[in-house]
């Protein structure tokens, strides 16, 4: 096998002219970078002004609809014997 380029090969390097194969192999990178740079901005605006959530506050499912009762439930029975 020989180290020439093939026909093809040549005919597009040809026709291109070097400004355009530089622009064609760095325009999928300026769009991944600039994607990027863009929702890791996304990312960090929405967390810095988000509210906090104590995901613990929020009754159990099979609660909704029900008012909450603190004397209720095993962890609220008094010590006695």
């Amino acid at each position: 096998m020989s180290a020439a380029p093939s026909r093809l090969k040549q005919a597009r390097a040809a026709g291109r002219s070097p400004e355009a194969r530089i622009r064609a192999r760095w325009r999928p990178l300026v769009f991944a970078a600039i994607f990027w740079a863009l929702a890791t901005l996304l990312l960090t605006l929405d967390w810095r002004h988000a509210t906090p959530h104590n995901r613990f506050d929020e009754p159990l499912p099979w609660q909704l609809g029900h008012e909450k009762d603190g004397e209720a439930g095993h962890c609220a029975a008094p010590l006695t014997r």
